[in-house]
């Protein structure tokens, strides 16, 4: 078949197929792979008052916004070089002389090598979208608060008129990644962590400063829910930023307050501890006294035992490194101080403890039993501060059964695994507790001691919360159980 009837043939369905994309209720085009229209459908000419011989080629230029035509040539020629899929926004005009709106998509039609053979294109009419985006703009603009969007990855691409005047930002300052780089306080600028947070595809919050017009910074928590395609996939961020500066002083103010408080009450219980303490640092005392006497009289006299000179002079080292030791244990519990975490073996806060307490104990006629499981996996957490829990439950238990005259006064200490991380308990032989107390027991400024001002178990319960744990009563039939949970450290390490 030669190509002329080849191409005869083949005529009447292109004519068809001109009449369909001619009758469609929109906009469309063709172009060569180097951008030259070489078709517009009978809309578009209608539309702009254009005739296809006018418009062909570059032709169509002359209905675009003058002011949006360099970018939409720019765009065009850009996507003419990557020959990947493309849209943008501009204004055409209409035949009677008005400008609308108007969405320009285009994509390639490519041959068997993957070549562009040929452009194909639509112009859609977004101008009453436009028009409510307006509208929904000054809503936006108009509202109390600082409000955004940004694209998937997190690049800003809308921040409202409240949160440029209040950072000084202009438009171009503020979008992609300008919010963050040019408003945040240097150390809250770590763009992993933010990038991560929007990979993530999942309503979070973060808490950030943002620099004021004058140069000040806030506290700001900022707020970020996604906007999902009918795939399910985040098309667009939305959230808002809301000043939680007060709110963090008075965080501030209370944790300071909790602090002075703990001091005050650990400086109680040392007042409480202080005959123990004394007897704890006077027996090491006497024993170097007792030693560095024998020493002295063995070097005045004619012939001194270097054996028992040298033994003596190591028991002088050892007892004042004892006394030491208890020395520091004590300035440990009453120096002033911020909170110092660090991971640590629960055993070894359960073993200074009762070395601190065990003449307490045995001044009081109490009977220890330690039951700690071996392998802990380790916490996190302020060694101090969970010494004066400790302190504070073993305390109360020997207050308890310092009363009790019937049965024999024991108490244990347990360590080991719980479905919350680690445990620990304080098991006594005392009355117990009723349950009208138990009821009460962690309120601030209640307490049965004659004495007591009532803070011990409330600083106790607000240490180990902020810990992350629970401290908690056990119901026993016999005596009391207070007992505490921590969490194990991120990487459970032993």
């Amino acid at each position: 078949m030669s190509a002329r009837t080849t191409r005869k043939r083949h005529a009447p369905l292109q004519d068809d197929l001109r009449r369909v994309v001619d009758s469609l209720p929109g906009l469309v085009w063709t172009s060569l792979p180097d951008g030259y229209v070489d078709f517009l459908n009978q809309r578009w000419c209608d539309y702009t008052g254009l005739s296809l011989e006018k418009a062909c080629g570059w032709g169509w230029n002359s209905a675009i916004y003058p002011e949006d035509l360099p970018a939409l040539l720019d765009y065009w020629r850009s996507i003419l070089a990557s020959g990947e899929p493309g849209e943008m926004e501009a204004r055409m005009r209409r035949f009677d002389g008005k400008h609308r709106w108007f969405l320009f998509k285009a994509g390639p039609s490519r041959d068997a090598s993957g070549k562009v053979v040929r452009w194909y294109g639509t112009n859609t009419d977004i101008e009453d979208r436009k028009e409510a985006e307006g509208r929904l703009r000054l809503v936006i603009d108009t509202l109390p608060a600082l409000v955004w969007s940004k694209l998937p990855e997190g690049s800003a691409d809308f921040l409202n008129q409240r949160f440029r005047e209040y950072t000084g930002l202009s438009v171009e300052e503020g979008l992609g990644w300008g919010w963050m780089r040019n408003a945040f306080h240097p150390e809250d600028r770590a763009e992993e962590g933010w990038r991560a947070a929007f990979a993530a595809g999942q309503p979070f919050e973060k808490e950030a400063r943002l620099r004021q017009a004058d140069g000040a910074y806030r506290w700001f928590l900022l707020r970020a829910v996604p906007l999902r395609d009918e795939r399910g996939s985040v098309v667009k961020w939305y959230g808002t930023s809301t000043d939680i500066e007060d709110r963090k002083s008075a965080e501030e103010a209370l944790l300071e307050t909790q602090h002075r408080l703990a001091q005050i009450t650990r400086i109680q219980a040392m007042g409480e501890l202080a005959a123990a303490i004394a007897h704890e640092v006077n027996q090491p005392l006497t024993a170097i006294v007792t030693n560095a006497n024998f020493s002295l009289r063995q070097l005045t006299g004619s012939s001194p035992n270097l054996e028992e000179l040298r033994a003596a002079i190591k028991e002088i080292v050892n007892d004042g490194t004892r006394a030491s030791a208890v020395v520091a244990r004590i300035r440990g519990l009453l120096v002033k101080g911020a909170s110092r975490r660090a991971e640590i073996d629960i055993n070894d806060i359960i073993q200074e403890v009762v070395s601190l307490l065990r003449n307490e104990l045995t001044r009081n006629r109490i009977h220890l039993r330690a039951e700690v499981a071996a392998s802990l996996p380790r916490v996190q957490g302020d060694p101090v501060q969970l010494q004066q829990v400790l302190i504070n439950l073993i305390m109360n238990a020997v207050e308890a059964m310092r009363l009790s005259t019937e049965r024999p006064r024991k108490l244990v200490i347990r360590s080991g695994k719980s479905a919350d991380g680690v445990l620990v308990q304080v098991q006594d032989a005392g009355p117990g507790i009723s349950p009208e107390v138990a009821g009460r027991i962690f309120e601030p400024f209640f307490t049965t001691k004659a004495e007591g001002i009532g803070m011990g178990l409330a600083i106790s319960r607000s240490i180990i919360e902020s810990h992350g744990g629970q401290l908690s009563i056990v119901p026993v039939q016999q005596g009391a159980v207070l007992q505490f949970t921590l969490p194990v450290s991120s990487d459970g390490g032993l």
